[in-house]
């Protein structure tokens, strides 16, 4: 319930310094409601439900836990091990653009093999800051 109030109190804080903002909140609601109701039609599960993942990158993934982050969508892990897979362990360049804060580089180069040049491309100053 708690958290509840905090959202409406957020709500109400953007609303009062933007007046627009809830008119275009107002009309997207129908659309945020029907894909709520979409989703419920799909079953519950939980990662302890799931069976044991064969792909490196999601093990390496949840293993992660000190260092640099990985901000990455869980669901592109699978969709990178299916199309980098052939290229383990070879002679591969690979540029990352908008490195963040580096983890993936790391990633890469793990998931990749020390054969891989990986290049880290930096839009944002703070970016281009990491050295590896």
């Amino acid at each position: 319930m708690a958290r509840f109030v905090h959202h409406m109190l957020r709500l109400l804080r953007t609303f009062t310094a933007n007046p627009s903002s809830l008119l275009k909140a107002a009309k997207s609601l129908p659309d945020y409601l029907d894909a709520r109701e979409f989703a419920r039609t799909f079953p519950a599960t939980s990662s302890a439900d799931a069976a044991p993942s064969t792909n490196p990158l999601v093990e390496y993934f949840d293993q992660h836990t000190e260092g640099r982050g990985i901000w990455k969508w869980r669901h592109y892990l699978d969709v990178y091990h299916r199309h980098l897979q052939k290229f383990v362990n070879s002679d591969v360049v690979l540029a990352e653009i908008g490195v963040f804060s580096g983890g993936r580089l790391e990633m890469w180069e793990h998931y990749l093999g020390n054969r891989t040049r990986i290049h880290g491309i930096a839009p944002r100053r703070i970016d281009a800051k990491l050295h590896f």
